[in-house]
């Protein structure tokens, strides 16, 4: 998520989220980038903050799932 995300703020959507996993014991980690450039959809361009949410999507997988075969 990012802080520039000016059609679904971060506080209600995956401030929200976050709050649930936390409340039900859930095992997460999150990261709220700081006005990523794209705002909504800053997972579309190709900014350090897309490489970096990509990396942390991919190495969560492989810790909890095991890496791709």
């Amino acid at each position: 998520a990012t802080s520039g995300d000016k059609i679904v703020p971060h506080t209600i959507h995956t401030g929200r989220l976050i709050d649930a996993l936390k409340a039900n014991g859930k095992v997460h980690e999150a990261r709220i980038y700081d006005e990523a450039p794209g705002g909504h959809v800053f997972m579309k361009g190709a900014t350090p903050e897309r490489d970096d949410a990509l990396k942390r999507i991919v190495a969560w997988f492989n810790r909890w799932m095991g890496p791709a075969r």
